[in-house]
């Protein structure tokens, strides 16, 4: 199968590791948005905002190619919100499950870097991180929670390579 015809497929991406939803339907070369804070209210809001996205593409679930879903590390209950939505929409249908690991997806967003601190809030003053070279496409070290104060950057990379990302960095003590 040809990029192209693939790229054509439907896809629907899901991310409730935060205090956002995050919605996402890929179609003919469209993309389809939904991005709210919603705080609490993501189990409310999911399904309606779905249906809302497939209807503006004319498709129905059975037709999409496959669901995204943030597997974490994030939010707890957010994260069951959203791999229930996508286990519950894609099991009738044997529509494939893609998990996208959060700080993975963070850390894409800086290509070529050789030292990316991704980190989010875990809330109760602490952060999920891990080390990314974006470069080489590689995890540098397994994902991990800690206080800010508490994350020692990797030895062989000099603190002016760093780049950080993620919404952990918008805390009143970032790392």
């Amino acid at each position: 199968m040809s990029h192209t015809i693939f790229a054509e497929q439907p896809l629907l991406a899901i991310d409730t590791s935060t205090q956002w939803l995050s919605l996402a339907l890929r179609h003919n070369g469209y993309t389809r948005l939904f991005h709210q804070e919603t705080g609490n209210r993501q189990s409310e809001l999911i399904l309606p905002q779905i249906a809302t996205l497939l209807d503006a593409a004319g498709l129905a679930v059975r037709e999409l190619a496959a669901i995204a879903y943030a597997q974490g590390p994030g939010a707890f209950t957010g994260l069951r919100i959203g791999a229930g939505v996508a286990q519950g929409l894609a099991a009738p249908f044997g529509i494939p499950l893609i998990p996208v690991p959060c700080l993975d997806a963070v850390a894409s967003l800086c290509p070529g870097q050789t030292a990316i601190l991704a980190a989010t809030d875990a809330r109760m003053g602490e952060v999920f991180y891990a080390w990314f070279n974006t470069q080489t496409q590689q995890r540098l070290s397994d994902y991990q929670v800690a206080k800010p104060n508490d994350i020692r950057q990797p030895e062989n990379i000099p603190a002016s390579q760093i780049i950080g990302i993620g919404n952990a960095y918008t805390l009143p003590n970032p790392p």
